[in-house]
């Protein structure tokens, strides 16, 4: 009878796991949406600045996103 409850007690268990692996899944999911709509957001207003700057007519800063960029180094 021992035998039969610990073999019941992991189904729960797995059963249990499998559920927060999902949730967390979904969660995950969320955070990546969230994630593209905040690059989305940043991109626009990287654009606005951009335009501003170029309305004005003054020395543009790069944004740059590696070393080649804008690195005298490089």
């Amino acid at each position: 009878m021992s035998t039969l409850r610990d073999a019941m007690a992991a189904i729960r268990s797995i059963i249990l796991i499998e559920e927060r692996v999902r949730q967390q899944g979904e969660k995950v999911e969320k955070l990546a949406n969230h994630v593209v709509d905040i690059d989305r957001r940043l991109l626009r207003v990287e654009t606005v600045i951009d335009l501003a700057l170029d309305r004005r007519g003054g020395g543009r800063p790069r944004i740059g996103y590696g070393p080649a960029d804008d690195d005298p180094r490089a």
